[in-house]
């Protein structure tokens, strides 16, 4: 049976199976106000700086350090270096790796800008491709059908369906999670041809409207951080 994962923004305290179970993403304890998968994704702060703060703060380094949980790292910074990053990760124990937050929460303009630049999606697509073929074990978050099959193909072993970002609008909330249901009933079949397993994420401001994604898919993934709960949709 697959595990749900939560999203944390610390280890504190934490036992060893809720370390399993944990996306490391100091970023999301961070940002202020607004829905935090856009604010960490945006350049208000350094997501990998802070992973970075974190690991060395409350994670053991060397040889000996035990398996850690899962690290999130913004794979779209135009200043991480992968070699510098795997050497890092591997020093406290970091073997499995996922690309949160992400740009896949914008589209439009904004996305055709990041792309533009060298900082969007195909940046995702490098990190997937090279943390795997180095042994990592990538989770990797997607918006898209073909995004996920691509993310597969790549080498990832676990695909995290993304809804987006919720809107006040409910209509528009509602759409998007019936077209993330089909992706989930889609994909799931393909992931396990390939050994892979499906999660949803259980985005904030979408609630019940993902029940039937995450009822197609393996499990969920949850965002843990206290002090975001209150948060409303944009």
């Amino acid at each position: 049976m697959t595990k749900d994962l939560f999203i944390r923004a610390k280890l504190a305290g934490l036992s060893p199976d809720d370390l399993e179970r944990t996306i490391l993403a100091p970023a999301f304890g961070a940002v202020g106000d607004g829905p935090p998968d856009v604010m960490t994704a945006l350049p208000l702060l350094d997501a990998n700086g802070l992973l970075m703060t974190c690991l060395k703060a409350e994670r053991p380094h060397g040889e000996e350090a035990p398996a850690g949980p899962m690290a999130a790292v913004f794979a779209a910074d135009p200043f991480l270096r992968l070699a510098d990053l795997r050497f890092w990760l591997r020093g406290h124990g970091i073997t499995r790796v996922t690309n949160l937050p992400s740009v896949q929460v914008y589209d439009g303009e904004m996305a055709r800008a990041l792309d533009a630049l060298h900082c969007g999606l195909s940046m995702e697509m490098d990190f997937v491709s090279e943390m795997a073929a180095h042994g990592y074990e990538v989770t990797a978050f997607a918006t898209a059908t073909d995004t996920a099959r691509a993310m597969l193909s790549a080498g990832a072993r676990r695909i995290v369906l993304h809804p987006g970002v919720a809107v006040k609008d409910w209509r528009k909330c509602a759409a998007a999670a019936s077209v993330l249901a089909q992706a989930a009933e889609a994909l799931r079949p393909e992931a396990e041809a390939m050994g892979a397993t499906l999660l949803l994420y259980r985005a904030q401001g979408f609630g019940a409207l993902l029940d039937h994604a995450a009822a197609r898919s393996h499990g969920c993934v949850h965002l843990a951080v206290p002090r975001q709960e209150s948060e409303q949709p944009v």
